[in-house]
């Protein structure tokens, strides 16, 4: 992908994560159906407005949403509306309660009814940014939370919220910022630390995870899942006896959570006490019969006391739980083999041969895109292309090479072709700002103007930072003699670019309304990611 600080020069390294997203365009009777009388009460039009009970009905939903009887509380919050139509809270709420019923659709478009009456609400931003999240927006959740933390810009909360969203979408640097300014906002934020301290771990910055991890545990000692993921983090680095110290703690707090028990159980297995593993995995099945892990690790305490037949049970159960895990498999056939159950365990091998193989495509697939991206950098650009037929061919499912795909047509001049990619990469990451950018870029190349420019604003959007984003949608809006816009899209970049004197040139020209001149676009020159880089 091209740089998003130099998309005339050079590609990004931007993660592309295969996203999953809703439309969120409803029709009227969708409107009359969450403040109608589907649920046996009058519209608001049909009833008196009523604040003073709106209130009170809604904090009966909340009361309700605490002990987890949603359905009832999306009742009371609908309720709560139809007697005050303006209640920002119970809209909030309805929406936030939709969410946890799964309708993300409909709790996003409670959240935006909810903005268009109270537009300067942080909080409805903030919940609203982690409802596209939830989503598989994670771009457009940036951008929200942005909006959030510009209207509350001293919120920790908020703050640290960003900070996790940057973190998701792959930009690290900015993530940790974030969150160092989380915790600077608040005398002792336990989350934010936590936050942190996962960010430094997965940079296998260890010492300093370590460090924020105890900052939280300082904040908060009895959050237990602080104490369970601080004990991950030592037995990732080898240290043993103060995971399980860690473990035993959360039990302490939380007797009754079996991830804490599996976890104990299977740092025992790992250091031979068969009996402390046996017991802590035995809690944790009791707690949660599904857990395919607590299974699975039971078995293999079975399997070592050469206890053959309660091993296969656990182990076939946990490949029931888990059908994705090949660890089970392999366990559960070694298992049937040493009882003499060999052609049980022949077919356990084949399908685990047949997994192996796919993943083995997979990697190959990787492999053409990673080597298609060194052809790019040097302009061979159909060589590059066909070895990204190839690792489409293989993996049809990956983004990156749909992305990397496209952008090879695309500088070959095969627009149509490149179209196509770009809009079925956009199928699975509908916010991710470089494929609407380079499918702006097409669609511009082709003549269709206002396509372009609607995917263009949409990257601008969401790259409000970049300026040769801002100057290919002036070009665009400029071609439909849009011209004030367009200026004010080169003054945006001109500010983020003052030394580039093409952006200078393309002001001057529109501001003559294209007298006698033409904005230009910027080159695009190939240096994409590859997977090395995700």
């Amino acid at each position: 992908m091209l740089s998003s600080e130099r998309r005339s020069k050079q590609f990004s390294g931007r993660p592309l994560i295969v996203l999953f997203a809703a439309l969120i365009f409803y029709s009227s009777s969708h409107h009359k159906r969450l403040f109608g009388s589907s649920l046996g009460f009058e519209s608001p039009s049909s009833r008196k407005s009523d604040p003073a009970q709106s209130y009170r009905i809604n904090a009966e939903g909340l009361r309700l949403m605490d002990r987890g009887q949603i359905g009832m509380a999306v009742e009371k919050f609908r309720l709560a509306i139809a007697l005050d139509p303006g209640n920002i809270e119970a809209l909030n709420n309805l929406a936030v309660a939709m969410g946890k019923e799964g309708d993300a659709r409909g709790s996003l478009a409670v959240f935006h009814r909810a903005l268009r009456l109270d537009p300067d609400n942080p909080k409805l931003h903030s919940n609203l940014a982690l409802a596209l999240r939830r989503s598989g927006r994670p771009h457009d959740a940036v951008l929200e939370m942005r909006s959030a933390l510009s209207l509350d810009p001293g919120s920790s909360e908020i703050r640290r919220h960003l900070g996790v969203l940057l973190m998701e979408t792959g930009e690290e640097d900015q993530a940790e910022r974030e969150l160092r300014g989380a915790i600077s906002a608040a005398p002792c934020p336990a989350e934010a630390h936590a936050a942190l301290g996962r960010l430094l771990a997965r940079e296998k910055r260890t010492s300093e995870g370590l460090d924020e991890y105890r900052a939280a545990l300082r904040c908060n000692p009895r959050q237990a899942s602080l104490h369970g993921e601080l004990g991950e983090l030592y037995r990732a680095v080898g240290k043993f006896d103060r995971a399980a110290a860690e473990f035993r703690e959360a039990i302490q707090l939380e007797s009754g959570n079996a991830t804490f028990h599996r976890a104990l159980g299977s740092l025992a297995l790992k250091e031979d006490d068969w009996a402390t593993a046996q017991a802590e995995l035995r809690q944790a099945i009791r707690i949660d019969p599904r857990s395919g892990e607590a299974h699975r690790d039971l078995g293999l305490v079975f399997s070592r006391q050469g206890k053959l037949d309660e091993a296969i049970v656990e182990f076939q159960r946990a490949v029931r739980l888990l059908p994705g895990d090949e660890s089970s498999r392999l366990m559960l056939a070694r298992a049937l083999r040493k009882a003499g159950r060999s052609s049980q365990a022949s077919a356990l091998v084949d399908s685990a041969q047949l997994k192996s193989r796919r993943e083995k495509d997979t990697s190959l697939a990787k492999a053409y895109n990673n080597e298609a991206t060194a052809l790019l950098e040097n302009s061979q650009f159909e060589q590059a292309a066909e070895r990204l037929r190839q690792s489409i061919r293989l993996d049809p499912k990956d983004p990156l090479a749909r992305f990397n795909y496209g952008l090879a047509l695309l500088l070959q001049n095969k627009l149509d072709d490149a179209v196509t990619q770009f809009d079925i990469a956009l199928q699975t990451q509908p916010d991710d700002p470089d494929t609407h950018y380079y499918l702006g870029r097409a669609l511009l190349a082709q003549e269709r103007v206002r396509e372009a420019t609607r995917h263009l604003e949409r990257a601008a959007r969401l790259l409000p930072s970049d300026p040769y984003v801002h100057n290919t949608l002036a070009v665009a809006l400029a071609r439909t003699n849009q011209f004030s816009r367009a200026a004010a899209e080169l003054h945006t970049a001109c500010r983020l670019e003052a030394d580039d004197a093409l952006l200078g040139e393309n002001l001057a020209c529109v501001e003559r309304r294209l007298q006698g001149c033409a904005p230009q676009l910027s080159k695009l020159r190939a240096r994409p990611s590859n997977d090395d880089q995700k």
